[in-house]
């Protein structure tokens, strides 16, 4: 990898699905007993990261004839099985470790996330992590709306210097509300959407998560040096 300058921001805005919760085949498997219901053949994991686009309604007028079977349904199927594939998901490899050194290391960590907030906070408290965030802004439905306007409004009333913010994910959605806030993004492949998507945007991208937990170990070293 090219030598990166020292990761180090005052706060940091994590996504959930898919970054640090490691919930893709389970999505996968969910989204084919929509798909199944329907008489359609199964997405790959190849072709759902590349369908995947946000807000999630685009994704579904992608796959789902919606004459036959609604949004609001299908995201009511998706929710059903999820819970049924998803139960048991763990962390992304490296994500425990990252978030107990950015937090050592003093930086804020909040997630936005399109989750619903219930699903995601249980989730998180199963997987005892909830400690290490300030803030969890998450849907109040599980339709995946977009998360842009709810961190807007929450930054609207902060008086943090954007530049000192970055926003982790891995989909290009991560990217665009990078954007919109005025900071710095970092995308994890092997989540929800194409590391060629991901290549195309402004921003670091790493192969895994635990490629950037290595890179943030480096850091805390070249910054101790």
């Amino acid at each position: 990898m090219t030598q990166l300058k020292p990761f180090y921001y005052s706060h940091i805005i994590w996504d959930w699905n898919g970054t640090l919760l490691d919930d893709l085949q389970p999505s996968v498997g969910a989204v084919n007993e929509i798909l199944k219901s329907q008489a359609c053949a199964p997405l790959t994991v190849f072709e759902y990261q590349n369908l995947m686009e946000a807000p999630i309604k685009s994704f579904y007028k992608k796959i789902v004839n919606f004459e036959k079977l609604s949004f609001l349904q299908a995201i009511e199927m998706y929710s059903c099985a999820y819970e049924k594939y998803a139960g048991n998901c763990n962390l992304r490899s490296g994500a425990r470790q990252v978030l107990e050194l950015l937090e050592a290391m003093g930086s804020t960590q909040m997630i936005v996330s399109a989750c619903e907030e219930k699903r995601l906070l249980t989730q998180a408290a199963r997987l005892e992590i909830l400690q290490y965030f300030d803030t969890v802004l998450a849907a109040d439905n599980a339709c995946g709306e977009s998360k842009i306007e709810r961190a807007v409004r929450y930054f609207e009333q902060k008086e943090a210097e954007m530049q000192d913010v970055v926003v982790i994910g891995d989909t290009t959605h991560d990217f665009e509300l990078a954007k919109e806030l005025g900071c710095e993004c970092v995308l994890i492949a092997g989540g929800h959407e194409d590391v060629e998507h991901l290549l195309k945007c402004d921003a670091l991208v790493f192969n895994s998560l635990q490629e950037f937990l290595w890179y943030v170990q480096d850091s805390v070293q070249q910054l101790a040096g």
